[in-house]
């Protein structure tokens, strides 16, 4: 008797265990985008602001130094020095963590997966996904 319910007792476990990692992986790759095959599109800021109709409801990658942080850690603006545009980035998307960890940090520089949309006539990125990219500098 003490045999099968071990037995049961494991098995219910490993179910159990099983059950979480599988919906762990699920929920991770819905939110990674992983789940659904989603195309992003490789953009400068310059294309954005010149043509922000055909990249209306598009998802975009741009990469850009951060310039500002909205106080409720909702939205941040980003340059391209090279073009002189300036974007702004709804966080709304992100979760509090993730919005919490980017702004902790200081990050100068960063590349944004999201939905280009228009909103009160300028056009704004709703950031699926901000990834930090570390800048080296060789010291002479």
């Amino acid at each position: 008797m003490f045999v099968v319910r071990s037995l049961v007792l494991v098995c219910a476990l490993a179910v159990l265990a099983f059950g979480q990692t599988v919906a762990g992986d699920a929920g991770g790759a819905a939110r990674s985008g992983q789940s659904k095959q989603v195309n992003y599109v490789q953009v400068e800021a310059a294309q954005l602001l010149q043509r922000p109709a055909a990249y209306r409801g598009r998802r975009v990658v741009l990469t850009a130094e951060v310039v500002s942080v909205n106080a409720r850690r909702a939205a941040l603006a980003v340059y391209d020095a090279r073009t002189h545009a300036l974007i702004g980035v709804s966080l709304t998307e992100l979760s509090k963590t993730q919005r919490r960890q980017l702004i902790a940090e200081p990050v100068y520089h960063v590349t944004i997966y999201g939905l280009a949309e228009m909103q009160e006539g300028r056009l704004v990125l709703k950031a699926e996904q901000v990834m930090p990219v570390e800048m080296t500098q060789v010291v002479r």
